[in-house]
């Protein structure tokens, strides 16, 4: 700074400069200002245009990135979450909603139908039913799924975590469509999030939806 503005100080050794620093002595040195060349001036200039571009332009940058930003997640997809709050999760827009019996139990769904069809389901279990362990519930809903699939075969199924809670993940044939899906269960609530589609489909989205879904904590 004081090789910019052409300030010398004479006189002033490292130890009384460093007395000076915690305002110990004062006394000694002596101050000589000499004419500012030209660089000098110019540095100056250039330091001074840069902070003010920080200080007057800042605000309008930072909102040029965050409309950016925001841009990119309207042109994809919307996160969503239900008004009960029970889940977060990405569809390609806005699901419809349905409600309907299981087995006497309240099954909510939330539905996307794009270029496939995208799902999430919830219901409370009974409180007779908490007396199993999580791997019992998972392979018992399971059945019911299938059940409420008509002409579906199951291919594959497996024991997964899905975040921390105890999940399984499936696959299973309907017609000439594919279901790709996971069942979790939090707490007393039983997720199940399915992707219907076509064999020949792209399925990077698909998993993206599943690895999307966020339950709430009970």
């Amino acid at each position: 700074g004081k090789r910019i503005f052409a300030i010398t100080i004479t006189g002033l050794s490292f130890k009384e400069a460093l007395k000076r620093s915690f305002l110990i002595s004062r006394d000694s040195g002596s101050l000589t200002l000499k004419q500012i060349r030209g660089w000098r001036y110019l540095a100056t200039v250039v330091v001074a245009l840069g902070c003010g571009s920080l200080l007057f332009f800042g605000k309008e940058l930072s909102h040029v990135a965050a409309t950016y930003e925001e841009s990119i997640t309207q042109e994809g997809w919307v996160k969503y979450s239900p008004e009960d709050g029970k889940f977060t999760v990405d569809f390609p827009k806005k699901p419809t909603v349905e409600s309907h019996k299981v087995d006497s139990l309240d099954l909510n769904e939330f539905k996307v139908k794009d270029d496939a069809v995208f799902s999430v389901s919830y219901l409370e279990l009974p409180r007779k039913w908490r007396i199993f362990s999580s791997a019992t519930l998972l392979k018992a809903a399971i059945k019911i799924v299938l059940e409420h699939m008509p002409g579906s075969e199951l291919l594959d199924k497996k024991s997964v975590k899905h975040k921390s809670f105890p999940a399984l993940d499936f696959r299973a044939k309907q017609g000439d469509k594919i279901i790709e899906g996971r069942i979790i269960l939090v707490g007393s609530t039983l997720y199940e999030l399915s992707v219907t589609y076509s064999p020949h489909a792209d399925e990077s989205e698909h998993e993206a939806f599943l690895d999307s879904f966020e339950p709430a904590a009970e």
